[in-house]
């Protein structure tokens, strides 16, 4: 009887051994578990990008877009123009410039004394309507040209003053110390756009988005992106 008991003893004690190696074994297959910081939320790209419309001022990710001198390896963050309801204004001038033949008919021949043909009249009219229509164009091309782009490596402001008027100004990610938005009055307030001021290193010249969409999403984007090459 001892020794059954014995042997029952020294095999339990066997097998303890086994599983504690075993234990061990499984152990050492297992990696060690690295915690890995995620990275800030607006370096995950949305899963199916957009391509933006053609009254687009804020695409995130857009699709199709490129410019002149964008690298290979650069890939477009943020498109940014300035927030479409800026062009309000300009838009009801138009509709008050396109009224005016319509409201002064009445008075025409008071206006004009001296009577003019139907074919001079119809020259006159179409000119009118091609100076509103070239009115019309330069005011949209001053918006839609006025664009700025956030990239994985620097960011491009492409500020349009007139037809053939254009500045350009860069800067890589890595040379921003600071940014900052502001927003005057209440009209921008109530539709949310504003300046975005990113100040530069070195001689590096300052860039200005001037009536962004957004103006607080911009400035964490970009700090975001700052910090994620900081880290």
């Amino acid at each position: 009887m001892p020794e059954d008991i014995t042997g029952e003893f020294v095999l339990q004690e066997e097998n303890s051994s086994i599983s504690g190696n075993n234990s061990e074994k499984s152990d050492e297959k297992k990696p060690e578990t690295q915690k890995i910081s995620p990275k800030n939320k607006y370096d995950i790209k949305p899963e199916n990008k957009k391509a933006p419309h053609f009254f687009s001022s804020f695409c995130y990710y857009p699709k199709g877009v490129s410019f002149a001198t964008q690298q290979e390896e650069e890939e477009i963050i943020l498109l940014i123009r300035r927030d479409f309801i800026t062009n309000v204004p300009w838009i009801f001038a138009v509709f008050g410039l396109l009224a005016i033949p319509f409201l002064i008919a009445p008075f025409f021949d008071f206006l004009f004394p001296i009577p003019l043909s139907d074919t001079t009249l119809s020259y006159l009219l179409f000119s009118y309507f091609l100076a509103v229509f070239g009115f019309i164009i330069l005011k949209f091309s001053l918006w839609y040209f006025h664009v700025s782009f956030i990239t994985n490596i620097r960011i491009v402001d492409v500020d349009v003053h007139g037809l053939l008027l254009r500045e350009t100004t860069e800067t890589r990610l890595e040379l921003v110390e600071d940014i900052g938005y502001q927003q005057n009055g209440f009209i921008p307030s109530l539709f949310d756009y504003g300046f975005v001021h990113i100040q530069t290193a070195g001689a590096q010249q300052n860039i200005e988005f001037d009536k962004a969409p957004q103006p607080a999403r911009i400035a964490e984007i970009i700090g975001d992106r700052i910090g994620g090459k900081e880290k």
